[in-house]
C-alpha cells in the first residue's frame, strides 16, 4: 500500500511538529515570529525566512511535495524557495 503526501494522521502530526519547532528556532535567532515565517506575509526578510524554513526541512528529509502540503503552497514555489536559500538570495 502506497502512503501518499499526507501519510498517517500520525506521521502528519509529526511532520507539522516539526515544521512549527523549527520555524520558533527561527523565531528565536531572528526575532521574527514563527506565525510570520509560516503566514502569508510577503515582506523580503520574512520571504527568506520561509525560503531558508523549507530549505531546511528538505535538508531532513522531507520532500518538496509533503512541506508544500502541509504549508498551503505548491511543490514548485517550495522547491524554488529552498533553492534560493541555499544560493544565499534574498527574496
Amino acid at each position: 500500500m502506497r502512503v501518499g503526501a499526507k501519510g498517517s494522521p500520525e506521521l502528519r502530526k509529526a511532520r507539522l511538529s516539526r515544521i512549527r519547532e523549527r520555524a520558533q528556532a527561527l523565531e528565536s535567532e531572528t526575532g521574527v515570529p514563527a506565525a510570520d515565517i509560516l503566514g502569508l506575509s510577503r515582506d523580503r526578510q520574512v520571504v527568506a525566512l520561509r525560503h531558508r524554513l523549507w530549505a531546511e526541512l528538505h535538508d531532513t528529509g522531507l520532500s518538496y511535495p509533503v512541506i508544500a502540503e502541509l504549508v498551503g503552497c505548491d511543490h514548485s514555489s517550495v522547491r524554488y524557495g529552498a533553492q534560493r536559500a541555499r544560493k544565499g538570495k534574498v527574496a
